[in-house]
């Protein structure tokens, strides 16, 4: 989520507060006729909206959006009076939290709902064909043989991508969903970013005499093959959610636990009997404690299986509201705890963090330096993080197989940043060689470690790094073609080693459509998307491992938008997890069996984001399959003893409770990591 940095001298607060500490009265002006704000449609700069009986400027062209309300974003409009209808009521007082040091310190700014843009399709290429001699023809009398007209266009109706209306003798189709947007006046051609195409002319046309015609050899069009993208390929879900998708993480008993966007509700997506989630079924959880529905937040499973969500940018419908508020959700329970932030923080806002190979959960302020370590127990926090050279903000945190935390720094030139968990400190990491930070929108990209040891760090504006954790060394990377830019976009390793990353059109920051790429650890190549690919933002989108290897994808603006990425290649056998000590026989509903072996928290943490939403992988599932059905269960794991990524030939364990549905029988067992199964071993259940 995009911020920027104020530098904040005390005279400049003095004065700032005495300038917003004084109430100001609204002038009384004349609404009649101004269009009432409502969300989900398109507003243009200067265009005038009411809402709650006044009137407000649009300041900043936008996608309205629920919570995003006039009086609530003062970057988008500007209070231009009290209608003369109203009471007019002064303005609220605004209180200016002090300023602890002159230093740099980021402030929200609301990131806008942009407007999408349709893709071109490629001109066919012409090919000369000679045409027949054209007799002449008998000038005719005037008849109706115009193009129809299309449905008038009603400015209160909702109209979706491919809708026909008409408007004053013109056809238009919608570009994307719109409302009120009058089609004579927000208009162009497909790829504009207009929600009106112009199709023509339409009614009835009065013929001309036709001339006679020579003949001519004309091009005729013929189609040239466009290639098709490589990579996987995209499913949506048999049972698609009847909610609008957004933040995704995978719990240890193998269900997908789905926030319900910028609300407090949560869903779980269970797969089938087979294990197939595209075949899966949805059932709701606890919804949050009261109050608590953020929007762009930190989030981890922790080696317990609880959940723990921290802080928003925006809370319960207010889109600009750094909270500092908290919850930890317990599945066995289905039941959500309220947890109280670090002693002393203001804000945590959209803040990274981090589960360490030890296990402890590592939370940063949005807003600062700072760090604190939770103690799942009691739910208390401890600060480290001494050293940090910039602020948090817009930041993303990769855990490294030696256990320290890399991050790209926003605020710091070209520098990068390592944690060390013993020290408890930050110290510098290198330049990446070109800028990760693309400057004009404030934001960076997701990073990936993959199973070579190097991160591929993806810049904001299409550069790209390549850091390597052995030589503590950096390269730069190939660019992302065709201006493609990830201000804030997901990615995510697939089980072949190679990143799914997805990609928006630069220059402007938040973007519709969105653009697919594999990585392989050289170059980047565009791979095929989900067939909404064209109605959905890529700072939006989120990208979640699943242990069948699969890819979860949602966006937080689409209903029923979910989809999965089947990739194509495999893994190599040296990145398997291996099982070493098992139980031989458990019992149906049997609780705390002990697994051991290696590499059960895989070689990365999976798919990453950065400083809007984290959700890592780095842990076993347990599967265990049926012999005689073929039928698959998840054991709930639990307390495991590493959340370490590439660790090797040391040894592993965690524990597993079996569920008391399991079929009894002869079975296989499976510990899974990032979607790469263990060599399976040979279990009985009764």
């Amino acid at each position: 989520m995009k911020r920027t940095f104020i530098l904040a001298g005390t005279v400049f607060v003095l004065a700032l507060m005495l300038a917003i500490s004084t109430p100001a009265q609204a002038q009384t002006v004349n609404c009649s006729g101004i269009t009432a704000w409502v969300p989900n449609i398109a507003v243009t700069v200067g265009e005038l909206v009411t809402f709650n009986n006044q009137e407000f400027k649009t300041i900043q062209a936008h996608n309205t959006l629920a919570g995003w309300e006039p009086p609530n974003v003062p970057s988008l409009f500007s209070l231009v009076g009290n209608c003369s209808s109203a009471t007019p009521t002064p303005t609220a007082t605004a209180t200016v939290k002090p300023t602890a040091t002159p230093t740099a310190t980021p402030t929200a700014t609301v990131k806008p709902t942009a407007t999408p843009t349709a893709t071109v399709k490629p001109t066919p290429t012409p090919t000369a064909t000679p045409t027949a001699t054209v007799k002449p023809t008998p000038t005719p009398t005037a008849t109706p043989n115009g193009t129809p007209c299309a449905p008038a266009w009603v400015s209160t109706t909702q109209y979706t991508g491919g809708s026909q209306v008409s408007y004053n003798g013109q056809n238009y189709q919608a570009a994307f969903w719109t409302q009120g947007n009058n089609p004579a006046t927000n208009n162009g051609p497909a790829g504009s970013g207009q929600p009106w195409i112009p199709q023509g002319a339409c009614g009835v046309v009065t013929a001309t005499p036709t001339p006679t015609a020579t003949a001519t050899p004309t091009a005729t069009p013929t189609a040239t093959p466009t290639a098709t993208p490589a990579g996987g390929t995209w499913t949506f879900l048999n049972n698609p959610p009847s909610f609008q998708p957004g933040t995704a993480l995978l719990l240890t008993d193998g269900s997908v636990i789905v926030q319900s966007y910028f609300s407090s509700n949560w869903w779980r997506l269970i797969p089938d009997n087979t294990g197939n989630y595209v075949n899966g079924t949805w059932s709701q959880t606890a919804s949050m404690p009261s109050g608590y529905a953020p929007l762009y937040y930190a989030s981890a499973v922790l080696p317990d299986g609880r959940l723990i969500v921290e802080g928003g940018e925006g809370n319960a419908g207010n889109g600009s509201a750094d909270t500092t508020l908290g919850a930890i959700y317990d599945p066995v329970a289905n039941a959500w705890t309220a947890v109280a932030p670090p002693a002393g923080w203001s804000t945590i806002g959209d803040a990274p963090s981090t589960v360490l190979a030890n296990g402890s959960f590592m939370l940063s302020n949005c807003c600062t330096s700072q760090q604190a370590l939770l103690n799942p127990a009691n739910l208390t926090w401890t600060a480290t993080g001494t050293g940090k050279a910039d602020s948090n903000n817009e930041e993303t945190q990769t855990l490294l197989p030696n256990g320290d935390v890399l991050t790209v720094d926003m605020w710091n030139g070209t520098q990068s940043e390592l944690y060390n968990p013993s020290t408890g400190s930050w110290s510098l990491a290198g330049s990446t060689g070109v800028s990760l930070v693309y400057e004009s929108c404030t934001e960076i990209g997701a990073a990936v470690l993959r199973p070579d040891g190097t991160v591929f760090a993806i810049g904001g504006g299409g550069n790209t790094g390549i850091y390597n954790y052995k030589t503590g060394t950096w390269t730069v990377g190939p660019t992302l073609p065709n201006d493609q830019i990830t201000t804030d976009a997901p990615a995510a390793l697939l089980p072949s080693g190679n990143v799914l990353l997805e990609a928006g059109q630069g220059p402007n920051c938040y973007t519709v459509p969105v653009t697919f790429f594999e990585f392989d650890g050289t170059n980047v190549t565009q791979v095929s998307g989900p067939a909404n690919a064209d109605q959905v933002r890529s700072d939006l989108g989120r990208m979640l491992v699943l242990p069948t290897g699969q890819i979860f994808y949602t966006d937080l603006l689409v209903t029923n938008g979910a989809a999965i990425y089947t990739p194509t290649g495999t893994f190599q056998n040296a990145w398997r997890p291996t099982v070493t000590a098992v139980p031989a026989t458990v019992t149906a509903g049997g609780v705390n069996y002990v697994l051991s072996g290696t590499q059960f928290n895989g070689l990365s943490q999976g798919g990453m984001y950065g400083d809007d939403a984290q959700m890592a992988t780095n842990y076993p599932l347990v599967r265990i399959t049926n012999n005689a059905t073929g039928h698959v269960f998840y054991a709930r794991t639990h307390n495991h003893s590493s959340m370490g990524v590439a660790t090797g030939t040391a040894t592993v364990s965690t524990q597993f409770d079996v569920p008391a549905s399991t079929e009894k029988g002869a079975s296989k067992l499976e510990v899974v990591a990032n979607g790469i199964p263990s060599v399976a071993v040979t279990i009985t259940v009764q």
